[in-house]
């Protein structure tokens, strides 16, 4: 899925490209870099990437027109019906 959010979706390539110099100095690898080797033998990398993967998202769904994390959608804010 990431790779093909990473050659599909301009916003996502621009996220994962905005956190790989943080990522690069803080943890030793770049989110393209993982997303394209698909070396995920470490948790370490598998939680950075969820993280990543996550962020590159919400970015791809605002540009959809849908803000994540607004709360209006979840279920937990949601009135039950009457």
């Amino acid at each position: 899925m990431g790779r093909e959010l990473l050659a599909t979706e301009p916003a996502f390539a621009a996220v994962l490209d905005e956190l790989a110099p943080v990522f690069a100095e803080e943890i030793g690898f770049t989110p393209r870099e993982v997303l394209l080797s698909g070396d995920l033998d470490e948790v370490s990398r598998i939680q950075a990437m969820i993280f990543a993967m996550q962020v590159g998202l919400a970015e791809v769904l605002r540009g959809y027109g849908d803000h994540p994390g607004r709360g209006d959608r979840h279920s937990s804010v949601r009135s039950p019906p009457r």
